[in-house]
């Protein structure tokens, strides 16, 4: 069987798929969207091609108990935009379950909270700090984001 991360490296990758084949769909709409990784949203805008006014615009929140990826996000409301049944996987994404480099985590320090991102850098620097993160990930922080996770 595969482990939740396999899972979901597997599910972002169809994700992508399904993006880029109903872009390809739509040569004649204007498409754009507007993704904001603090409010965890994706906003899928369709506008008239000949004057760029807006003709639907629809939004994908990702739930907060759940890590944000924007491909799935974008996903979410292209599909809504166009009407689309969106496959199911999508809507409850399988989450990560530990730590790989590209996640945004959700960090504590001495005085408040911080958001910091496991680098290749990070890990090559700070080896025993890494080590104890992924030892101990309910002391450090859960995951908030996985849009360039390198599963």
């Amino acid at each position: 069987p595969l482990t939740p991360n396999q899972q979901r490296k597997d599910l972002i990758e169809k994700v992508r798929k399904f993006v880029e084949k109903h872009l390809e769909r739509s040569l004649f709409i204007n498409l754009s969207f507007i993704i904001n990784t603090k409010k965890r949203t994706v906003v899928a805008i369709k506008r008239n091609y000949l004057t760029g006014k807006v003709v639907k615009s629809t939004k994908a929140k990702c739930d907060p108990d759940d890590v944000f990826n924007e491909y799935l996000g974008m996903a979410i409301a292209l599909g809504k935009l166009l009407e689309l049944e969106i496959p199911k996987e999508f809507l409850e994404a399988v989450q990560p379950s530990g730590y790989v480099i590209g996640h945004v985590i959700y960090g504590v320090g001495v005085v408040d909270r911080y958001d910091s991102t496991i680098t290749k850098d990070y890990v090559n620097f700070n080896s025993n700090t890494l080590k104890y993160i992924l030892d101990n990930p309910d002391s450090f922080g859960r995951i908030l984001q996985d849009t360039h996770a390198e599963y």
